[in-house]
């Protein structure tokens, strides 16, 4: 269901009757949303498509539309979700609950897992063993895990995730005000982007043999998806080495 052809190219034929709209767009979502809609799907805050967040406004007539016509409301979280936005779930920021949410990346700290939470009404149209998968929700990937959501809230990452998330947000604009190649700073906590006017791929391997990892999105967007663990002090290592690359871009 993704909207970028890129991932759609050598997968076709995929699912029929999708139609896309563009974010924010209440107009269009409400053209395309009836009685024989199934589902709205999104990513509160699109992480591939360079961290673009979802206006509050637009999710609400998504669940408002999806109550009204009886379909689920999906969002896929496993960019966005589990803390990296300083809540559990990037919907808690929004204020905005889904029927349905994906979870991944981080559950099981680079182990392979992924699941999805589902709300009574929906959760109950699949029995026991119905929906089954040879390698999914094996012991040592559930055990880690929930070790996972332990750490989380015995060292207080979330809060960390919210403080420095903030740091790194204004440390961010701070160098964006003062540099010409730098046109937005999108996003919150520990998912940013910094939408640039030249190509980012150069800065992300240059910064790399200076020992920092950003990555780089859509071209002109560098992405800040650090971990959890991450504290002032290397955010201002990342910045000096941000600034100074940025500089000679500008002057190249």
């Amino acid at each position: 269901m993704t909207g970028q052809d890129k991932y759609r190219k050598g997968f076709e034929p995929l699912l029929e009757d999708v139609k896309f709209v563009p974010r924010d767009d209440l107009e269009a979502l409400r053209a395309v949303v009836n009685d024989n809609t199934c589902a709205i799907v999104l990513e509160p805050i699109f992480g591939e498509g360079g961290i673009h967040e979802c206006s509050v406004d637009f999710l609400n007539e998504c669940r408002a539309l999806a109550d009204r016509h009886r379909a689920a409301l999906i969002f896929d979280e496993i960019q966005c979700g589990l803390g990296r936005t300083g809540t559990i779930f990037a919907f808690q920021s929004f204020g905005v609950t889904p029927d349905i949410v994906a979870i991944a990346k981080p559950i099981a700290a680079g182990l392979p897992l992924g699941a999805f939470l589902a709300k009574e009404e929906f959760g109950s149209a699949i029995s026991v063993g119905q929906h089954g998968t040879t390698f999914g929700g094996g012991p040592l990937a559930c055990r880690v895990a929930l070790e996972y959501l332990e750490v989380l809230e015995e060292e207080k990452l979330l809060e960390n995730v919210a403080r420095v998330g903030q740091y790194l947000r204004e440390q961010l604009t701070s160098l964006g005000e003062r540099s010409t190649v730098v046109r937005e700073v999108r996003g919150r906590g520990f998912i940013l982007g910094l939408q640039l006017d030249i190509p980012a791929r150069p800065i992300v391997e240059q910064a790399f043999g200076a020992g920092v990892l950003f990555n780089s999105t859509q071209d002109t967007v560098l992405r800040f998806l650090p971990p959890f663990l991450l504290q002032e002090k290397h955010v201002d290592k990342g910045v000096r080495v941000l600034k100074k690359l940025l500089g000679k871009a500008k002057k190249s």
